[in-house]
């Protein structure tokens, strides 16, 4: 087993031994095809279901009011869970568990690619 495989198997184990904290959540992905017939865009919502995601604030020290906010959140995964190949910042979202929907501003991945981390905004 090499090192790769060896830290997404820890990441999987450190997700079930923090027991009751990963929430689910709902992955939205948002694509929209032009209808040449009628002359619009139709949109269209693809929802996928996070079985266990870690929501996390931003600490103080990292918050600078411009490129991260005191309301923005960190979302964490194991990367395995990412429902797709990729994310697209543009137009994904993030919903909680409670229904409040996130925008995407930024993806990172640690240098193994066993979590991926987003910085969530809520739009309103």
């Amino acid at each position: 087993m090499g090192l790769r495989a060896t830290l997404a198997k820890a990441v999987a184990s450190a997700f079930t031994a923090i027991g009751d904290i990963p929430e689910s959540c709902t992955y939205r992905r948002t694509s929209s095809a032009y209808n040449t017939s009628t002359g619009t865009n139709v949109v269209t919502n693809t929802d996928y279901t996070i079985a266990k995601a870690v929501f996390l604030a931003y600490e103080s020290m990292e918050i600078d009011k411009v490129t991260i906010l005191a309301s923005d959140q960190k979302f964490l995964i194991q990367a395995s869970s990412l429902p797709v190949a990729s994310v697209n910042i543009a137009t994904d979202q993030i919903i909680d568990s409670s229904g409040k929907i996130f925008n995407i501003l930024r993806i990172s991945k640690d240098p193994a690619e066993a979590t991926i981390k987003l910085q969530l905004r809520s739009p309103s």
